[in-house]
């Protein structure tokens, strides 16, 4: 504002970075997730009886991420103008 911002720029700029920022961490996040899977199943334990994991990606999961994603950048965007 001390430079002639008004302050609903000064909203939209916070809430553009917040939600980049959240979505750049759920996109580094999905890839790991995906880069690891094949790496937990290694690890699994042998067990008296059979337990299967399915480990895959489907779009609950990337709907429930892209969800979470939203809410904390809009939640956090805009925390500072509270």
């Amino acid at each position: 504002m001390a430079l002639g911002a008004n302050r609903s720029r000064l909203i939209r700029q916070l809430l553009t970075e917040g939600l980049l920022l959240s979505f750049l961490g759920a996109a580094i996040g999905l890839l790991v997730a995906f880069l690891t899977m094949d790496l937990i199943l290694t690890f699994q334990q042998p067990l008296q009886f059979p337990i299967r994991l399915d480990l895959r990606l489907n779009r609950p999961m990337l709907g429930f991420t892209a969800l979470l994603a939203i809410l904390t950048g809009a939640i956090f965007g805009l925390a500072p103008q509270c």
